[in-house]
């Protein structure tokens, strides 16, 4: 089950997330749209998956709120790579 969206600021990547641990990446700049990459959250304290609902992108960050987790990651969409936790 698809659970949050963003676009990139520059219509060309749309970020989906799954109701288990999947961020996915789609280059919608054709209409051809294809999947690039996926990216991977930790898993929560509780046990089980993170569950990410909510996204946000600024910049060449992708803001992440995992749900079991109580936090909300921030992304590198360079490298894919986890910055930091916020806990909430």
């Amino acid at each position: 089950s698809l659970t949050g969206l963003a676009l990139s600021e520059d219509g060309n990547r749309l970020y989906y997330s799954n109701s288990t641990n999947g961020i996915v990446e789609i280059d919608v700049s054709t209409s051809a749209a294809k999947i690039l990459r996926t990216f991977s959250l930790p898993a929560p304290k509780v046990g089980g998956a993170p569950f990410p609902c909510g996204l946000a992108i600024q910049g060449e960050r992708l803001f992440v709120a995992a749900n079991r987790s109580n936090q909300v990651f921030e992304l590198n969409l360079t490298d894919g790579q986890v910055v930091r936790a916020i806990n909430t």
